[in-house]
């Protein structure tokens, strides 16, 4: 339980730091192509929500990965161990 509270903990750390990121992204492209502030604030929440969801879906395979291995290199510890005489 302890695990998956977390990996839950990280998948929401990754999903905070996908949203601002995205964010400053929406603001600072805002700023530069010299937009009101009405149109900033909308690009950067839309910004936001897409990086957001990219970061958590990109987590989420890495995530998947990185247990995928671990468990192969258990299995194989385990192998070699019961090769063993």
């Amino acid at each position: 339980m302890a695990k998956i509270l977390l990996s839950d903990r990280v998948m929401q750390t990754i999903t905070t730091i996908g949203v601002t990121l995205g964010f400053l992204l929406g603001i600072m492209s805002g700023f530069t192509a010299g937009n009101p502030w009405s149109v900033i604030l909308w690009r950067a929440c839309i910004f936001a929500v897409a990086t957001g969801a990219m970061f958590r879906w990109w987590s989420s395979i890495a995530h998947v990965g990185v247990r995928e291995t671990a468990r192969e290199r258990q299995q194989m510890a385990v192998q070699l161990d019961s090769d063993q005489p």
